[in-house]
């Protein structure tokens, strides 16, 4: 359908884009309760694109002979699905099959669909990681190409991005719990985990300050005592890349105002390095590592 379809339209414009009548719609409307239409303020009543794709789908069943009625109920029952969020196992399938295509209207549009079904934390742990996970496991397998890979991750990024409240209206858009500040170290370039944690951590009321990918820890340090937050995240990926900025700046770390805790995460992070650091260790899940600040929150009465 064209963009006028997405126009509300009387009885007999309904009519003429359908190739129908008037009185034929009239009769779907009021014997089977096909279409839903809504009455604008001077009393027209008005039909929106799921009243029209009914009537489409009604006039392609009577064609195949199929009786009215009949055609009825299996019209009402697919607008019935449409309506229903479909499940998230579904949605990855055809977000993959999008991004395999280059289909940019097709994946924003399967994120859409999560995204007005389910919760923001459903969309992240069951769409979005697992798509990441699948298109890490392609590219290390040489099935992808780096740009595929590139290309999948970046409109993910993007979305998630576009998720967070406040992300580009504010720095804390309202919320009025403790601070955070979320950085990957230096040549660390995969931000998405860090990110679903800036987007747990603002639904949850957090002040965060994402600084993403490729942060000086030095800088990081600044901005956490500048705030002054409650907490520095430092993620990175790379094990000896991650130690080896750690250690460079290691004094930076310890002499930073003392109510900033610091906590370490991703996959390069370790139990001994978070000793030899005095940081805490976060999960590898986003999910849980927002539970674990949360719980510390919450026992230091924020």
């Amino acid at each position: 359908m064209d963009q006028t379809a997405e126009r509300p339209l009387r009885i007999g414009a309904l009519a003429e884009r359908t190739g129908t009548t008037t009185h034929l719609l009239r009769v779907w409307e009021e014997r089977y309760q096909l279409l839903s239409p809504h009455r604008s303020a001077s009393g027209y009543r008005l039909y929106g694109p799921e009243d029209e794709r009914r009537v489409r789908d009604m006039v392609a069943l009577r064609s195949q002979g199929v009786a009215a009625a009949q055609a009825a109920d299996r019209v009402l029952q697919g607008a019935l699905a449409r309506a229903r969020p479909a499940s998230l196992e579904h949605l990855r399938e055809d977000l993959m099959v999008a991004f395999a295509a280059y289909d940019d209207a097709g994946a924003h549009e399967v994120v859409d669909r999560a995204i007005s079904g389910h919760a923001m934390e459903q969309v992240i742990d069951r769409l979005f990681f697992p798509v990441l996970r699948h298109l890490g496991d392609a590219w290390e397998a040489g099935t992808i190409t780096v740009a595929q890979e590139h290309y999948a991750s970046g409109m993910i990024r993007g979305r998630m991005l576009a998720m967070a409240p406040g992300q580009h209206a504010g720095l804390h858009a309202g919320a009025t719990g403790p601070s955070a500040v979320l950085a990957c170290t230096a040549h660390e370039r995969h931000d998405i985990g860090l990110l679903a944690l800036n987007l747990l951590l603002r639904r949850n009321g957090w002040r965060v300050t994402f600084l993403g990918a490729d942060t000086p820890v030095v800088d990081a340090v600044t901005m956490a005592d500048d705030l002054p937050a409650d907490v520095l995240v430092l993620c990175g990926t790379e094990p000896y890349m991650y130690a080896a900025q750690l250690e460079q700046h290691d004094i930076a770390l310890r002499t930073r105002r003392r109510t900033v805790r610091l906590a370490l995460g991703g996959r390069a992070a370790s139990a001994e390095l978070a000793a030899e650091h005095g940081a805490e260790l976060l999960p590898l899940d986003p999910g849980e590592a927002a539970a674990q600040l949360e719980a510390a929150r919450v026992s230091r009465g924020h």
